[in-house]
């Protein structure tokens, strides 16, 4: 995130409060700690805690409090969601997650099915009951441990062992009644070892307490193939998120439905630009961008969305590369 966005939220924060939003109240809406909203207000991207030697530490604010803020404040562009078949399996097996507390797994075996799109969506409208963790390639154990304790806005002074910090989360679900957290972006092949012992360890602190729910592409292969294999910890997972899983179907399947269907929810209703984009599109990725595009330089400029209009603000047709 550059510098100047996190400006641009700092000062929407600083008018959201002159304009009487409490602090407080960004901090229940957004999830983010009020030591960070404090330090964002005042044009900081750090905040100041102090180590086990009494020192003073800066510690750099994550760009995901300055997006959750925003996403509050709705300083962004608008989001365009889709109502499609894989969002609606996907809320179905979340809501059975959260009313259960069992442990589920969701998978895809390509890219662009929804499934990310779907689940953030689905926390924002639990925010109360329900925690999203995106892992990244990059991410130890300890990694997963500290995101989901400070979604949860638990500090910890000094350093504390992975076991009671399991007791902090556990503490924590139990008096504030959260009964799902989703870990997503768990690919086949990224995973580290430590991290998916992490993961076995919080859905068996957590069992009976809240679902733990796991999600990424290739994830019903990497598992039950390495349970199969003897791999280590893997039949332990498998058996553990086996019983309630849901593999997602690709965009393609079918491609002009996906296409209809988004579009004449995000008002665009001509057939021929709904041709277009089917043309085009190969993933709800591609299709949020275009449908973005088309009401920022079509629709918001009071032009019609039509054939024409569209394929001309996108470079879909009268264009050298595209030319039909």
């Amino acid at each position: 995130m550059t510098t100047e966005t996190k400006k641009q939220i700092a000062e929407a924060v600083r008018q959201a409060i002159a304009s009487g939003t409490s602090q407080a109240a960004l901090e229940g809406k957004s999830g983010v700690n009020n030591r960070y909203i404090q330090a964002i207000r005042d044009g900081l991207d750090y905040v100041e805690q102090k180590d086990r030697n009494d020192k003073v530490q800066k510690t750099a604010i994550k760009d995901e409090y300055y997006i959750k803020l925003a996403d509050v404040l709705g300083i962004f562009q608008k989001q365009f969601h889709f109502n499609t078949k894989n969002y609606q399996r996907i809320v179905q097996m979340c809501d059975y997650a959260k009313s259960t507390l069992r442990s589920v797994l969701i998978d895809s075996r390509e890219s662009g099915a929804g499934k990310t799109h779907s689940l953030t969506k689905y926390a924002k409208a639990h925010r109360k009951e329900v925690i999203y963790i995106k892992h990244t390639s990059l991410m130890k154990g300890r990694d997963l441990i500290e995101d989901i304790l400070d979604q949860m806005n638990i500090t910890i002074e000094g350093r504390m062992s992975n076991t009671r910090k399991l007791r902090l989360i556990t503490n924590k679900v139990l008096t504030k009644q959260i009964r799902l957290i989703i870990i997503d972006e768990l690919d086949k092949g990224t995973v580290a070892f430590d991290t998916w012992k992490v993961i076995k360890d919080i859905r068996d602190a957590l069992d009976h307490k809240c679902s733990v729910t796991i999600s990424g592409k290739g994830l019903i292969s990497e598992l039950k193939g390495g349970s199969d294999a003897g791999k280590k910890l893997m039949p332990q997972l498998w058996r553990r998120f086996s019983t309630n899983k849901l593999l997602l179907t690709y965009f393609n399947a079918p491609k002009q439905n996906n296409v209809e269907t988004a579009c004449n929810e995000s008002g665009i209703t001509d057939p021929a630009v709904h041709n277009l984009l089917a043309k085009f599109c190969y993933d709800f990725q591609m299709l949020r961008e275009y449908i973005e595009d088309i009401h920022r330089l079509v629709i918001d400029k009071g032009l019609e969305a039509n054939y024409q209009n569209v394929g001309t603000a996108l470079g879909l047709i009268n264009n050298q590369n595209n030319i039909e």
